[in-house]
């Protein structure tokens, strides 16, 4: 006969199951597969992949790095722009690329770290740097139905960076 045994973790629950590594008793709920076999939390130790663990240190970084580039994307952009724009086509693509620029680059500065805060970060420096621009031209680039879709586009390509 076996003595009925309760989870470590869920104390009410009645189980079969036990660690193979410390023999503690886990339910169905707590067990984890490891390729050597059952093991509780504590003993399967599992953790985030080094490329998730973004510390505040990485944000700093994302920021101070997005801010530069949106800075100097965006001032260019509103400088060239009305020459760009009489090319068909082109300055909706420079438009999406500077997403792309700002992405890439904030994935540069934090050593190709990913997440979801990257990708908040990546996407709001890249929706300010649009707003800078059209400081510089003096127009609404908001307005406009071709240029509102290709800054959806780029800010789609500016999160892409951390996938």
């Amino acid at each position: 006969m076996h003595s009925t045994m309760f989870c470590k973790y869920h104390t009410s629950t009645e189980t079969l199951l036990s660690c193979g590594k410390c023999d503690k008793p886990i339910c169905g709920r707590c067990v984890i597969h490891a390729p050597v076999g059952t093991r509780c939390r504590d003993c399967a130790q599992l953790r985030k992949l080094p490329i998730f663990e973004v510390s505040p240190a990485y944000y700093v970084r994302a920021i101070v790095a997005g801010s530069g580039l949106a800075i100097l994307l965006g001032t260019a952009y509103g400088v060239f722009a009305p020459a760009l724009f009489r090319i068909p086509f082109f300055g909706l693509i420079l438009i999406a690329g500077i997403g792309y620029a700002i992405g890439r680059g904030i994935s540069a500065a934090v050593n190709r770290k990913r997440g979801k805060g990257l990708k908040v970060v990546a996407a709001g420096l890249t929706i300010s740097s649009y707003a800078l621009g059209s400081l510089f031209i003096g127009v609404n680039l908001f307005g406009n139905l071709s240029i509102l879709l290709a800054i959806i586009i780029g800010i789609y390509l500016s999160t892409t960076a951390f996938e």
